[in-house]
C-alpha cells in the first residue's frame, strides 16, 4: 500500500487503497486514553469532607472530669456501683471510667452498650430496619495481638451497603503499615468506629473525623451514655 511520509510533528497517513491512489488519507489511531475513574466511597480518606469541629459543653466536661476521677488503682466504693443500666445491659462505674479515659481502650462491654444507644437512632435512619432497609452494619473487634492481653483489640466498621451492593470497610487505620494514623487511632478506634456508625448516611460520612477531636468525643459521648433515654440510673447522685 502507498504510504505518504509524515511531516515533522504530524501523524503518518495511509493513502485509502479504494480511491485508487486520491488525496483521501486516513490518520493512524494512536493509543486510546484511559478514562479516569473516580474512586469509590469506600476507598476515599475517612479524613476527607466535611469538616465538623468537635465540641464539649461545659457540662460534658464537668461529668467527663468527674467520671475520670475512679476506675483505674482508686479505691472508692462507687467504683463497684452500676451507672448504666437499661434492666437487661449494665456497666460499673470503674468500666466506663476506665474506657472513657485519655489514652483509655473502650472495652468491650462499654462498646456494647454504645451501640444499643445509637440502636434507636440507627432505626430512624432505616440503617437496619426492614422493609425500608438501607444497610446492615457489622462492628468488628479484631485481635492484632493475640499474644498480648494488655488490650482489646482493634474496632472497625464493616457496612453492607445493600442500594450500592457492596461492603464498605471504615476503618481507622485504613490500611497496614501506615504508621501516622496507627499512632493516632492507637486507642481511639473504638470511638472512631461508634462516630462512623453514626455519620454514616447510607452513601459517605456526613463529616470528616479528626484525630483531634477525639478528647472532645470521649466527653460528648459519656454524657450521651449517661442521659440514654432507657438508663435507670440516677448517675448524678453517683458523681455529683
Amino acid at each position: 500500500m502507498p504510504t505518504t511520509t509524515p511531516a515533522k510533528g504530524k501523524e503518518p497517513l495511509v493513502q485509502d487503497a479504494l480511491s485508487g491512489g486520491s488525496n483521501s488519507c486516513t490518520p493512524i489511531p494512536g493509543a486510546h486514553k484511559k478514562r479516569l475513574v473516580k474512586p469509590a466511597q469506600n476507598q476515599k480518606s475517612p479524613f476527607l469532607g466535611c469538616r465538623k469541629k468537635e465540641i464539649a459543653s461545659k457540662y460534658a466536661n464537668e461529668v467527663y472530669d468527674r467520671l475520670c476521677a475512679y476506675g483505674g488503682e482508686t479505691k472508692d466504693e462507687i467504683n463497684k456501683s452500676k451507672i448504666i443500666d437499661d434492666g437487661k445491659f449494665f456497666i460499673y462505674v470503674r468500666d466506663l471510667a476506665d474506657s472513657v479515659r485519655p489514652g483509655a481502650w473502650l472495652s468491650n462491654s462499654t462498646c456494647e452498650m454504645a451501640i444499643r444507644v445509637l440502636a434507636p437512632e440507627l432505626a430512624k435512619q432505616k440503617k437496619h430496619v426492614m422493609p425500608l432497609i438501607l444497610a446492615v452494619l457489622f462492628p468488628v473487634l479484631q485481635d492484632l495481638t493475640p499474644d498480648i492481653k494488655q488490650h482489646n483489640g482493634h474496632y472497625y466498621l464493616i457496612v453492607l451497603n445493600l442500594k450500592v451492593e457492596r461492603f464498605e470497610v471504615m476503618d481507622s487505620l485504613r490500611a497496614k503499615g501506615n504508621r501516622g494514623l496507627i499512632k493516632d487511632y492507637r486507642y481511639n478506634c473504638g470511638f472512631f468506629m461508634l462516630k462512623a456508625i453514626e455519620l454514616w448516611n447510607g452513601r459517605k460520612m456526613t463529616a470528616a473525623i479528626d484525630p483531634s477531636d477525639m478528647p472532645n468525643i470521649r466527653k460528648q459521648s459519656t454524657l450521651k451514655w449517661l442521659e440514654w433515654v432507657d438508663n435507670k440510673i440516677q448517675w448524678q447522685k453517683l458523681l455529683f
